[in-house]
């Protein structure tokens, strides 16, 4: 996760201004925030806690390759590839941002690769979609937000 990269977007985006930047990084050094929770608090401050293109493309691209591939990121499935296996299972682009479930759904496929593979769905997108809605999107034990959200802001 590059600051300053993403303090540039946020910019350019105009999703927050100068003073608020500026009392971020003011909190972060009196605070001694690690880079990482600088990051978050911009980020969530500017865009919540979905996902942009850039940080989901970020974040895919440092996933772990677990198949015998070799793709160089973490990327199995395009944005548009996702968006078309999220379509085909019904998801309510409404309610779920499409950066997330591109996010989610190669997340799956990198975290639960073997055991797909161990029951022979390793080539199965829509077992892998089942996961990542079923683990990420769907459970009931975390209250109020999606467990992604959850991950995103505590743990990514």
């Amino acid at each position: 996760m590059d600051l300053k990269k993403l303090i540039n977007d946020v910019k350019k985006d105009g999703k927050l201004n100068v003073d608020e930047l500026h009392e971020i990084l003011v909190d972060a050094i009196e605070d001694e925030w690690s880079v990482e929770d600088t990051y978050r608090c911009v980020y969530k401050k500017a865009y919540g806690e979905k996902l942009n293109k850039s940080l989901a493309e970020c974040w895919v691209k440092e996933m772990s390759v677990t198949d015998e591939s070799e793709r160089e990121s973490g990327e199995k499935w395009t944005f548009e590839q996702t968006t078309d296996v999220g379509n085909k299972l019904g998801i309510d682009w409404n309610k779920l941002n499409k950066y997330d479930w591109y996010a989610v759904l190669n997340a799956a496929y990198s975290d639960f690769y073997d055991t797909a593979k161990s029951y022979g769905h390793e080539s199965d997108p829509i077992f892998f979609a089942s996961l990542a809605r079923s683990f990420w999107i769907r459970d009931n034990d975390v209250k109020g937000k999606t467990p992604f959200s959850y991950y995103f802001r505590y743990v990514a």
